[in-house]
């Protein structure tokens, strides 16, 4: 993993994120890029728009904003050499992370989840929703007072289809830069034998696909997903939950519906990856 892109909104309360994201990177050997989506004025009026002068200038007080941000709250960790700082100028966050994406194709984008009641901020259920359906990379959504970065578990969720074989691949990278164990389940609503056939495929295509040895694979037979999830991912003592995201209808359509993903945002309390299922 070469770079990991934080969306910050610089608030208070968005400091552990910062960290996360922060002592992540350097535990991933990655770069990162901190990025604050600077909105422009909603109305204007009569103004004309800013010259480009004018514009620049704007820039690099927001960078050196970012960068006392960032030193202030990183401290003694603080080590500019590891971290690259970057504002741009949107009237949208969401659009302001996508162009920043696309200039420096990360190999992970993280966001702070947004307070319940804040006036500005990264609206997780949606701009998290919006960023999965255009991106090449995951997006990982950082809880609020998580402090740390120790990734000894990861525990993703599988409908046992061929799309989760390459969600899991995209896992195992940075699975192994910290030998951390891979548990995938499948929690499915019928019995056992009714899939034995799609299971067997799935546990043979990822041994013959998958080049990493801490890997373990379960399955819960439960109507409630999120339930199961959040107590097999308390059970696991799991550091990320990772989902993999596609558009048709499902099980993980099913998964990212907003009401259920708020459920899974608020009351598991570990960062949650989303992984586009398309790319």
């Amino acid at each position: 993993m070469k770079t990991i892109l934080y969306a910050t909104n610089r608030t208070e309360k968005s400091v552990p994120a910062l960290r996360y994201a922060y002592d992540l990177s350097k535990r991933l050997g990655a770069e990162l890029v901190v990025l604050y989506v600077h909105q422009k004025p909603p109305i204007r009026l009569s103004m004309a728009r800013l010259s480009d002068q004018m514009e620049l200038q704007v820039i690099q007080e927001q960078k050196e904003i970012l960068k006392a941000y960032c030193a202030k709250h990183l401290k003694e960790k603080y080590n500019h050499s590891r971290m690259r700082i970057e504002v741009v100028s949107n009237d949208s966050v969401l659009d302001g992370i996508i162009e920043k994406s696309k200039q420096i194709s990360p190999d992970l984008a993280l966001i702070g989840r947004k307070a319940k009641y804040s006036e500005r901020g990264l609206l997780v259920g949606d701009i998290a929703h919006a960023l999965l359906k255009k991106s090449t990379f995951p997006i990982l959504i950082i809880p609020r007072d998580l402090s740390g970065a120790p990734i000894q578990t990861m525990l993703y969720a599988t409908d046992v289809g061929a799309e989760s074989i390459s969600a899991i691949k995209s896992l195992v990278p940075m699975a192994r830069s910290v030998n951390a164990k891979i548990h995938i389940v499948h929690i499915a609503n019928e019995t056992r034998n009714s899939r034995k056939d799609q299971i067997k495929w799935f546990k043979e295509t990822l041994k013959k696909q998958l080049d990493y040895d801490h890997i373990e694979f379960k399955v819960i037979l439960s109507d409630h997903i999120e339930e199961e999830l959040k107590i097999y991912s308390r059970h696991i003592k799991a550091d990320i939950l990772a989902l993999s995201y596609r558009e048709e209808k499902g099980f993980f359509q099913k998964l990212f519906n907003k009401c259920l993903f708020k459920k899974l945002d608020t009351r598991i309390g570990i960062p949650l990856m989303g992984i586009n299922a398309a790319i």
